[in-house]
């Protein structure tokens, strides 16, 4: 997991390229399919915290204070059970990177560090949300690819809703018609 890079140095370090206009093309479409549409979000590799911060606070200049949140719900949270099987979120962490949980935190605690499943987990629980994210990526079956993850604590008050361009960039998502003129 890259740490503070932009979006273009991150798509050259994996080797990936961007499609340009036909993924752009795609992905409003797919948007649209949904009733959405994207508010565009600054790629600082903080993206998938200030798209959060933009559907919680109604501005992505809180990134900073929605990623001290999660780094401090996940920091109390390794045993917190993800499943009704007892999986903890403890057993995603990735060992080889991370030697403990404390490690993950810590480095996830830094600004420009991409966020991951387990701080779009850390939202959900945090602000009781619904996350809906669509994805770039092709389903297999034809279908627009979507990930929802719902809080398993308390019954959910709120919906985020997220784009994902696959391996390189979160953006917000409004319903037609409500993303301000800024995008």
């Amino acid at each position: 997991m890259p740490g503070a890079v932009g979006a273009t140095a991150a798509l050259s370090m994996f080797g990936l390229s961007d499609n340009g206009d036909r993924t752009r093309g795609k992905m409003k479409d797919r948007l649209r399919e949904h009733g959405f549409e994207e508010k565009r979000i600054q790629g600082d590799g903080n993206c998938q915290f200030r798209a959060i911060a933009d559907q919680v606070y109604g501005d992505e200049a809180h990134h900073a204070r929605v990623r001290k949140d999660i780094i401090e719900w996940l920091s109390s949270s390794a045993n917190y059970t993800v499943d009704k099987d007892g999986t903890k979120l403890s057993d995603f962490l990735e060992t080889d990177t991370y030697p403990s949980w404390s490690s993950y935190c810590s480095r996830m605690a830094r600004d420009g560090y991409w966020g991951d499943h387990m701080t779009l987990i850390a939202a959900s629980e945090l602000y009781k949300a619904n996350i809906f994210i669509i994805s770039s990526v092709d389903a297999p079956d034809g279908t627009t690819p979507t990930v929802e993850i719902t809080p398993r604590s308390a019954k959910s008050e709120n919906q985020i809703n997220l784009s994902l361009h696959h391996e390189k960039h979160y953006n917000s998502m409004y319903r037609i018609n409500r993303v301000e003129a800024s995008a």
